[in-house]
């Protein structure tokens, strides 16, 4: 999965901010919306249903 419009992996998103990238961090660094980045991070820590 991947933020729409952009190509930039949802679960590399994930795995940055969970190591210590803030979410301003990650939109600067891929140059990209803080929505976007922030709505990437709560897709990511939702528990998926079995």
């Amino acid at each position: 999965m991947v933020i729409a419009g952009t190509g930039i992996p949802v679960d590399v998103i994930g795995e940055r901010f969970y190591a210590g990238d803030s979410p301003q961090q990650l939109a600067h660094d891929y140059e990209c919306e803080i929505d976007k980045i922030e709505e990437a991070i709560r897709c990511v820590s939702r528990p998926v249903a079995a």
